[in-house]
């Protein structure tokens, strides 16, 4: 149940480690070429230290009421996604997840994810399905996809982040999702937050530089206070239609086409 696994090459197997209501400590161990990584279910191992990379499913698998935390560990070139929460709540914090198809998802989870880079893969840097995440202290960029997409109900904060040069939105908030985002910088990205059917609070952000709009909302009832919304090339905020956003306080300036679009 506290076993020690460390300094192991494991290669070449359906789960490289696979915990079944255990906590042991997983570290400095190599871990390729398997289907999944590391599998938890109903476990809270310590996972740190490792190199999980080049699985041909997931890097990092949470199922079940697991509560892993995972810190420091080399997450690349997973094939699936370099870490997949179901039904869990992981602390996730000073990794370096790259390369993977998607970063991080969260499926009905609460995870906490802090301080890691999140950069280079396929697809999104962080997606969520019907979960509360606690988004901190992340340098979130370069990502194929969305660096954060909210889904389904998803609610949480995403507090004090780098968003950058994500190909496609820097935060894509859906489907009734409804989290705070505050204090982050959001620069670089295709559009830099777009809201469709989502009630997000939208605060003390940076919203700057992106190729697109800054914020975009579709059939939405975000707040919007207290932002720098400026030098985005087309429009500051665009309501393309059906929002009834609320937008106090902000510094909205030398936007492209225009600095608010309302429809």
């Amino acid at each position: 149940d506290n076993a020690l696994i460390s300094g192991f090459m494991l290669t070449g197997a359906v789960n490289g480690i696979y915990c079944n209501q255990g906590s042991p400590t997983i570290t400095n161990n190599t871990i390729t070429g398997n289907s999944t990584g590391i599998y938890c279910f109903s476990s809270s191992p310590a996972i740190t230290n490792n190199t999980v990379t080049g699985n041909s499913g997931y890097g990092i698998y949470c199922y079940s009421s697991s509560s892993p935390i995972i810190t420091n560990n080399t997450i690349s070139g997973n094939s699936s996604h370099g870490i997949y929460c179901s039904s869990s709540a992981p602390i996730i914090k000073h990794n370096t997840i790259t390369g993977n198809n998607h970063g991080v998802v969260c499926s009905s989870s609460s995870p906490t994810i802090a301080a890691n880079t999140i950069t280079g893969n396929a697809n999104h840097g962080i997606h969520c399905y019907a979960s509360a995440p606690t988004i901190t202290n992340n340098t979130i960029s370069v990502n194929s996809g969305f660096g954060i997409g909210c889904y389904y109900s998803s609610s949480g904060t995403i507090t004090n982040n780098t968003i950058t040069g994500n190909s496609s939105h820097g935060i894509y908030i859906c489907e009734s999702s409804s989290p705070i985002i505050t204090d982050n910088t959001i620069t670089g990205n295709n559009y830099g937050i777009v809201c469709y059917y989502a009630v997000p609070t939208i605060t003390n952000n940076q919203i700057t530089g992106n190729t697109d709009q800054g914020i975009h909302c579709n059939a939405s009832n975000p707040i919007i206070t207290n932002n720098t919304i400026s030098g985005n090339s087309t429009h500051g905020i665009y309501d393309c239609g059906n929002s009834l956003p609320t937008i106090t306080n902000n510094i909205i300036t030398e936007n492209g086409t225009t600095n608010i679009d309302y429809w």
